[in-house]
């Protein structure tokens, strides 16, 4: 298990633009799995845990119908003549083609040579999430190693789908392997659109990486809920019940009303792993 003093200080360094002097959390080790993050004080139905910033986001890019957007600002643009000029492949406004995000991205993807830079690909847009760890610092790098990422079979399948759409994909090995570790981590902790983990939650349109909330352990009765702020896209954790100091803070990865087979055979599928939680464990809960 990595360790949790070295997880909350690369934590506290990806947090440092909200200047919260006293969190409301810590990072401890967990009865539930390795890691969680605790209560630091007392809390009320309502209060906010923390706000989390994603450490990468981009267009979850899951329907042909939603891919005219801007991978920068994700605002929805005509339905023709809204791919980059540059022939990066991206769909962008002509606000943000303007921006340095933007011209560093669009410069990295026109040194790959895609196939068909005017066609809208939904392969290359869900890929600029996980591109965008290229350019992290190397402590924000680190942050993403700290995550859990279930290695299964599959997790190396859409850098190699990615591969196809570019004549000169990289091959060098750290940066596959830099890939491939934050595709994994994404299907671990991630979010790709709302559709699977929606149910007192705001819905979110979006494929992202919340680190913070990442760490937070599920539970089948979770104790909090989260919601996202429209226009930064940060999201906002809340308790759902009054917590006393020292509890482990709780979400669900599946929906509150689904039955005790189809919630284990998710898990177990999706998240690798069989719920113990005292709903689980409940022999009259169905």
């Amino acid at each position: 298990m990595i360790c949790p003093k070295r997880t909350a200080e690369l934590l506290e360094l990806h947090l440092e633009s909200l200047k919260d002097k006293d969190p409301a959390w810590e990072i401890a080790v967990s009865k539930i799995a390795g890691r969680g993050v605790f209560t630091t004080r007392k809390l009320k139905r309502g209060d906010i845990i923390f706000r989390d910033i994603p450490i990468l986001i981009g267009l979850a890019a899951r329907q042909e119908d939603t891919l005219n957007s801007c991978s920068i600002c994700f605002k929805v643009l005509p339905d023709t003549k809204f791919m980059c000029r540059q022939g990066c492949a991206l769909p962008v406004c002509s606000v943000c083609a303007k921006k340095k995000q933007h011209k560093d991205e669009c410069a990295l993807l026109k040194s790959w040579e895609p196939i068909e830079p005017d066609v809208a690909n939904s392969v290359i847009i869900r890929l600029i999430c996980v591109a965008r760890a290229i350019n992290l610092s190397k402590e924000q790098r680190d942050l993403i190693y700290c995550l859990q990422a279930n290695l299964d079979n599959n997790h190396r399948t859409e850098v190699r789908n990615a591969a196809k759409c570019f004549n000169k994909f990289p091959t060098d090995k750290k940066l596959i392997e830099l890939m491939n570790r934050t595709v994994a981590v994404l299907r671990t902790n991630g979010f790709d659109e709302t559709a699977d983990r929606t149910n007192d939650n705001q819905e979110f349109f979006y494929r992202a990486l919340f680190p913070l909330f990442a760490i937070v352990n599920h539970d089948c009765v979770p104790n909090s809920y989260y919601m996202f702020e429209d226009k930064t896209n940060y999201m906002v954790l809340r308790a759902s019940i009054d917590l006393p100091e020292g509890t482990e803070i709780t979400t669900t990865y599946t929906k509150l009303f689904t039955g005790n087979i189809a919630r284990h055979l998710f898990l177990k599928m999706k998240k690798n792993f069989t719920c113990k939680c005292p709903r689980c464990s409940d022999p009259t809960v169905s």
